[in-house]
């Protein structure tokens, strides 16, 4: 068994395609999803912002063209929801403009 499948870690990819609400884990029942890894990449000015559901989780960040960043593993987590909400990526500027992987845990 793998370290990622002993310690229960799963992976999503982030696909921001559309101006808006993206969910990118969907809502788990009395779970709280914890994002324990994040890249992403644009290829044209966005804004991005994290929620649990319609709660924002993190402050917006403006990417430029092009721009990213990737904040690799801590064990504790970068954000996490409320129990049994959506991680949500909301975004304004272009459509089809940001995308890349995270690694998240699902925890009571």
């Amino acid at each position: 068994m793998g370290v990622a499948a002993q310690f229960g870690i799963k992976r999503a990819i982030v696909n921001l395609a559309a101006i808006g609400a993206n969910t990118v884990v969907a809502a788990v029942a009395g779970k709280r999803i914890v994002v324990h890894s994040l890249a992403i990449i644009s290829n044209s000015a966005v804004d991005v912002t994290v929620k649990s559901a319609a709660t924002d989780i993190s402050g917006m960040m403006q990417f430029g063209d092009p721009g990213g960043f990737v904040l690799s593993h801590c064990e504790d987590g970068y954000l996490s929801t409320a129990r049994g909400e959506a991680l949500v990526f909301s975004t304004a500027g272009l459509a089809n403009s940001a995308g890349g992987f995270l690694t998240y845990t699902e925890q009571d």
